[in-house]
């Protein structure tokens, strides 16, 4: 990122410089209450060491886009909807989807997401683009899956009985953390046994 990109953020974010000195502009944030050099070379693309000191010493964050990858949270409610939101603490942006259906919550999500890199890209800010990996609590993977898998079929290959598995499907009850790992480790077990599958 170039030194001017830098300090448009700085400024917008009300930093100010309180110094020109000789070799370097020294700035004060009201973020963190330090005080920091940046570069007269507006064109010059800053290392990424002294980026991350300044945003540590001024409280902004320039993120690029090859910086983040994302986790988006699927869960399903007791009404039988699902919602998306995302896990990831430090993307700088809060993105929801919502649907009656695991794919209409992505759809919605996506939707979200492109209104707000519209958004941001209208205040004159460069958008945060993101990888996302989705990421299923078990009611919605139970749910989305439900088709490829029976009741007996999922007893067989989580160890966990079908009246365990349609209360979870259901929303009635959730599993516990110790239930999930158990579910999560027999279905990737059977994905592992179905990806060595070769036929003559």
């Amino acid at each position: 990122m170039k030194y001017s990109e830098i300090h448009r953020k700085l400024r917008k974010a009300g930093c100010k410089v309180v110094k020109n000195g000789k070799r370097h502009p020294i700035w004060m944030s009201p973020i963190t209450g330090q005080y920091f050099e940046t570069s007269y070379h507006e064109s010059e693309e800053a290392k990424s060491g002294t980026m991350r000191d300044i945003e540590r010493r001024s409280g902004v964050i320039f993120l690029k886009v090859e910086d983040m990858n994302i986790t988006a949270l699927i869960e399903r409610g007791r009404d039988g909807k699902y919602s998306i939101y995302i896990g990831t603490p430090s993307y700088p942006y809060g993105i929801i989807g919502t649907g009656a259906t695991v794919t209409k919550a992505k759809e919605d999500f996506m939707a979200g997401y492109e209104e707000m890199k519209s958004f941001i890209e209208e205040t004159g800010d460069s958008f945060v683009e993101a990888e996302i990996s989705f990421k299923y609590d078990v009611p919605s993977f139970l749910q989305e899956y439900a088709a490829a898998f029976t009741l007996a079929g999922l007893e067989r290959i989580t160890g966990v009985n079908q009246k365990q598995l349609g209360h979870y499907i259901s929303g009635y009850r959730h599993p516990s953390p110790r239930t999930t790992r158990k579910i999560e480790a027999g279905i990737r077990s059977f994905c592992q046994q179905l990806s060595a599958v070769e036929f003559i």
